[in-house]
């Protein structure tokens, strides 16, 4: 046990930056403008809640800690997914060797330590977290067509303008594949546990 709460203090270490910096570099709006953000605050909360379950057992936070890593899981992983298929062969050439850093970091880094948290941990995930986190990717999703459609906000994404039935199917399509791909995720640690 004290392996993995080093490894959860030494992921807080490395996520916490990956969060708060891209916030203080360019406002507070950042906080829920990107789903790769809302990904990494909820990977940080799922491990700051982690680490408190197994320091302070009499807080009874066994459920909160394996809910919050599922959900996670299933957002992190679809961010991670989409992110390498539909952004990084199109941004790549035309960004800096900086942007290409950071971006990589922020979709492996916290894919990478939620799955070790995972394999290593007593935490338990179920079905429900996977659901749990494709709703806050819903919620992401209806803010984001909110701040488009209602308030006459720029696009986030040029992909989900939100002018037609496009930005739904794409939307439904990163709803759904999350939940397949968390699926994939709970099969694979089940059939291969940790001795």
């Amino acid at each position: 046990m004290v392996a993995i709460q080093r490894f959860r203090l030494v992921s807080i270490l490395l996520l916490f930056p990956s969060m708060a910096l891209p916030v203080y570099l360019n406002g507070p709006r950042y906080l829920y403008l990107y789903i790769t953000q809302w990904s990494i605050e909820l990977a940080t909360i799922a491990l700051v809640v982690g680490y408190l379950h197994e320091k302070y057992p009499q807080l009874n936070l066994g459920k909160v800690a394996s809910a919050t890593l599922g959900a996670a899981i299933c957002l992190a992983m679809a961010t991670m997914v989409a992110f390498w298929i539909a952004f990084a062969r199109v941004y790549f050439p035309l960004i800096g060797v900086y942007w290409i850093i950071a971006l990589t970091w922020s979709h492996i880094v916290p894919q990478a330590l939620l799955l070790i948290n995972l394999r290593y941990s007593e935490v338990e995930i179920k079905l429900w977290h996977g659901f749990l986190g494709a709703f806050i990717a819903t919620i992401y999703l209806f803010i984001d067509w909110y701040r488009v459609v209602v308030e006459g906000s720029p696009t986030t994404y040029e992909f989900l303008f939100w002018e037609g039935r496009d930005s739904i199917v794409k939307s439904s399509f990163f709803v759904l594949g999350s939940i397949f791909l968390y699926l994939l995720v709970m099969r694979i640690n089940s059939r291969f546990p940790v001795r």
